[in-house]
């Protein structure tokens, strides 16, 4: 999980990078509220998703205590 935020903000960077870059050039292929629309999209989306993995983590993330952690090797069901 954390490669894919730090690929995703690394992506950002660049982009931004990229458009400054052009600016210095005076080349405009896109305009700043095309950023804007963009890291406001992200950012929903990124939401939405520490959101729904709380949800998931809430509602699915009971099942640590079936595990017999005394046996010896493998983890081993309880009975």
């Amino acid at each position: 999980m954390k490669y894919v935020i730090a690929f995703i903000l690394t992506l950002l960077v660049l982009v931004t990078l990229a458009y400054f870059v052009l600016q210095i050039w005076d080349i405009s292929l896109f305009t700043p509220q095309y950023l804007t629309k963009t890291y406001t999209t992200i950012g929903i989306l990124g939401v939405g998703a520490v959101v729904l993995t709380l949800i998931i983590a809430f509602f699915f993330g009971g099942n640590r205590s079936q595990y017999n952690k005394s046996a010896t090797g493998v983890a081993q069901k309880k009975l």
